[in-house]
């Protein structure tokens, strides 16, 4: 995987990618040429492990001011491996006409790919028509009732590893904008609402994510067994309520081993190593002035060796 590869993914996504919403979600980007973009990923990055490829590219994409989307890559990559043929893919794009959609279609084709699904490509093929003209919203709900059947983590805990992924990337890029704009009034609130025994569980919640030996450390597993969904605090301040969302999560699932493990699989673990260092940044001055300065170090270090 060259540098000169990485542009070329970013230079091709860059044509796809755009601004427009329906409420929280992207709609706009060009669903014509996703195919072709899951394409152009698989023959250029070799081998091509998501846990390592993605991290580049989103670093790379901030640096260059561009918006990343975790499940476009995710997408693009499962639509090309389901259907080997182009035309196959342009079919379900006649009926499913925009991204809110294909991106709730998507984690059902992974699943079938992944052999985790108790459907096939027929059943598919039927959802594809049942929702060629509902709402999003409409389509949404059949699609996530879809997955449940064959989900046990969806449909025992709740939890959906695909929107859980997304939360944490959402989350990973509002904290760093918080610290990149030195956005002093809103560490100030996220510090009022979270105590500092909040951000400590936070943290070690997400290092019990990250390994299982840390889950597994007595200290530290008699402190998270004993965490609950009513210690974490609730606010209306969006960046606050986006974290309590992600922690309540974590908390109901983290106790199982299974959803440990699934969901450890799915996301990158420095997405999860970001959240942690960011959270630890904003938590007090001192920690943030410590974050500021491995950073610098870091810059100079990755300038030196590109120089």
């Amino acid at each position: 995987m060259t540098l000169n590869e990485i542009n070329e993914v970013v230079e091709f996504y860059s044509s796809i990618i755009s601004n427009e919403k329906i409420g929280s979600r992207f709609e706009g980007n060009d669903i014509k040429i996703i195919w072709k973009f899951g394409d152009l990923i698989i023959s250029k990055i070799k081998p091509l492990n998501l846990s390592v490829f993605l991290p580049k590219i989103k670093k790379l994409q901030e640096s260059k001011g561009i918006r990343y989307d975790d499940r476009l890559y995710r997408a693009a990559i499962t639509f090309r491996k389901y259907w080997p043929n182009e035309s196959l893919y342009l079919q379900a794009t006649t009926k499913l006409d925009v991204w809110t959609k294909l991106r709730e279609l998507y984690p059902i084709c992974d699943r079938i790919l992944e052999g985790k699904s108790e459907y096939n490509k027929e059943d598919v093929d039927k959802l594809i028509h049942r929702c060629k003209d509902l709402t999003y919203p409409k389509a949404r709900e059949i699609f996530i009732a879809f997955r449940r059947k064959g989900d046990k983590l969806l449909r025992e805990l709740g939890i959906d590893e695909y929107e859980f992924n997304d939360m944490i990337t959402d989350i990973q890029d509002k904290l760093e904008m918080v610290l990149e704009e030195n956005n002093l009034q809103a560490e100030q609130d996220l510090r009022k609402i979270f105590s500092s025994k909040n951000f400590r569980d936070f943290r070690l919640l997400l290092s019990a994510l990250q390994k299982e030996d840390v889950y597994l450390n007595k200290k530290y597993n008699d402190e998270i067994k004993r965490m609950t969904i009513k210690s974490i605090p609730i606010s209306d301040l969006p960046i606050a309520a986006s974290i309590s969302k992600l922690f309540a999560s974590i908390v109901k699932f983290i106790n199982n081993q299974e959803a440990r493990k699934t969901i450890r699989a799915s996301i990158p673990i420095t997405f999860i190593g970001n959240v942690s260092t960011y959270l630890r940044a904003i938590e007090s001055d001192q920690n943030k002035t410590e974050f500021k300065k491995n950073k610098e170090i870091l810059n100079k270090f990755l300038g030196n060796m590109s120089s």
